[in-house]
């Protein structure tokens, strides 16, 4: 059972496959921003029509400055009201102490170990193409769907641009208005990380007004 979606448009189109990872315990790492929040949607309606269900377990590494949990919380809980399911989590995973840059990984790590993980599935997805000067640094992204025996990444090979436009597909708005994508502030948008400029130039290019405040 697996999702082959047709996204973006015109100059950017391509297509996000998308399959329940093999075993019986799947974690989901939900950060509270929009790639993390569709993908755990799409995998529990998925898991919802697979002939072999697994069990879903969602992630969250609580940073300190975006608030993650919060959000996380957030769009777990609404994906369990809108789909009538009842995910646990997220479980909190990582080591607040490392770098920004090792969080997720310790996290990770964390999670496969202390809930003996068969996989664990990330939402990052390829940075903009060149031609595209985001604001801020750009972060070290996967350049496989498989980098790991225990790690799905369905997203490597698109953008933002087609990860959001897996909202309008989905007639989801209201799950994106849940998100939260920037890295500087827990509340609201500076407008300066990576992170918004990347969420607003990937609405933009599929022609999608931001519904979300936060």
């Amino acid at each position: 059972m697996e999702y082959n979606i047709a996204v973006g448009k015109d100059d950017f189109k391509n297509t996000i496959n998308l399959k329940l990872p093999k075993g019986n315990r799947i974690g989901v790492l939900v950060s509270g921003g929009a790639d993390s929040a569709i993908l755990l949607y799409l995998l529990a309606k998925l898991n919802i029509e697979s002939l072999e269900p697994v069990e879903l377990i969602p992630f969250t590494v609580p940073k300190k400055i975006d608030n993650a949990m919060m959000f996380a919380e957030s769009v777990v809980n609404y994906v369990n009201n809108l789909l009538d399911i009842k995910l646990d989590g997220p479980y909190p995973v990582g080591e607040l102490d490392s770098h920004y840059s090792k969080i997720i990984r310790t996290g990770a790590e964390a999670a496969v170990i202390n809930f003996n993980l068969d996989c664990i599935v990330f939402g990052s997805q390829q940075v903009p193409p060149s031609e595209f000067k985001m604001l801020g640094i750009y972060p070290n992204r996967p350049s496989s769907i498989d980098e790991h025996p225990k790690v799905y990444c369905p997203f490597a090979l698109v953008d933002k641009r087609h990860t959001m436009d897996l909202y309008r597909i989905y007639d989801r708005l209201d799950l994106l208005s849940l998100t939260h994508s920037c890295t500087e502030k827990a509340i609201g948008r500076c407008n300066e990380c990576f992170n918004c400029s990347e969420r607003t130039w990937s609405l933009e290019s599929i022609q999608i007004s931001d519904p979300g405040q936060l």
